[in-house]
């Protein structure tokens, strides 16, 4: 079953399923747990929540994270099994909307992300982030992978996995 996941929804299911979603500076994050084969996906759309309300968790990088960790948790996930892969962060508007200095949406949402998920210890496996272009995201459930085409190009590709040191 597909399900298509709007701005700040997060949802967990259990294989087989897809997940999909559209991003342009918001980060598409999947949290997939390999030998239960569950996942996850959030849409983030803002880097930081002002009121911290649990209505709109997945809506900001700093609290999205950890409410997909905790769902995926309760669903009896275990934190060893757990990796990462995200999309988007891409400056769509570049700078015609001005940040008064600050660094694009795209990439706080992104570095913050990133930090979140350190933070929890949870490795990132696949990302494709940046740019300028938004992107569709497809999250299969059943073996983990995410692929990502641009909203500019036709034609999907794997994401990458990032490379890491031992």
């Amino acid at each position: 079953m597909e399900h298509f996941i709007k701005i700040a929804e997060m949802k967990v299911i259990q294989e087989p399923g897809i997940l999909k979603t559209v991003v342009g500076s918001c980060i598409a994050l999947c949290i997939w747990d390999r030998v239960r084969k569950m996942g996850g996906m959030v849409h983030i759309m803002m880097p930081k929540s002002k009121n911290n309300s649990p209505l709109s968790a997945g809506k900001y990088a700093n609290t999205a994270v950890s409410a997909l960790y905790n769902e995926m948790i309760s669903r009896n996930c275990q934190k060893r099994h757990l990796v990462a892969s995200m999309a988007g962060g891409a400056s769509v508007f570049g700078n015609r909307l001005g940040n008064n200095g600050r660094k694009p949406i795209g990439v706080e949402n992104y570095e913050i992300v990133k930090e979140q998920l350190q933070q929890h210890r949870i490795p990132i496996e696949k990302e494709d982030v940046g740019g300028t272009s938004g992107r569709r995201v497809v999250f299969n459930i059943t073996d983990g992978d995410i692929f990502v085409s641009m909203l500019n190009n036709k034609s999907y590709v794997t994401v990458k996995k990032t490379i890491r040191e031992q």
